[in-house]
């Protein structure tokens, strides 16, 4: 009988329960948005999920005797941790233009008087951009 009722109990409980869905997402702490902050160097804060932050670069690669289009294939997949939580780092972009590539939740950028955005595009440890592309951004002004 017990044969019978265990189909049962993975069909109402959804399957595989080794099967994880990850969901990147990232947004912003500090600074706040429309606020109005001190000219110079300030603090950027975000919050990511499903994401783990690495320093760029960071992606393993597979051992030189594999075949050379095995081997980017293998680099790829591993660089995007397909099997687990994705990694990688935020771009962090000032009025679009680029400043800096986060590996942490904090860091700092240096800005001038004025009105500006700051944002953040989640990128895999090799470069390569999620798909489809998970990013945030705030508008704040310096004085």
């Amino acid at each position: 009988m017990w044969f019978l009722i265990a189909p049962l109990v993975l069909v109402a409980c959804g399957g595989d329960a080794d099967t994880a869905v990850y969901t990147p997402a990232v947004s912003f702490l500090a600074p706040v948005a429309d606020s109005t902050v001190t000219a110079g160097e300030i603090a950027v804060t975000i919050v990511v999920d499903d994401f783990a932050l690495v320093p760029p670069e960071t992606a393993s690669r597979a051992p030189a005797p594999v075949p050379l289009p095995l081997r980017l294939l293998v680099a790829s997949a591993e660089a995007h941790d397909e099997e687990g939580i994705p990694s990688g780092y935020c771009a962090l972009a000032l009025d679009d233009v680029a400043v800096a590539d986060l590996s942490d939740t904090q860091g700092t950028v240096t800005v001038a008087a004025g009105a500006h955005t700051l944002s953040c595009d989640l990128m895999f440890a090799d470069g390569d951009a999620l798909e489809p592309a998970v990013s945030a951004s705030v508008a704040f002004t310096a004085e």
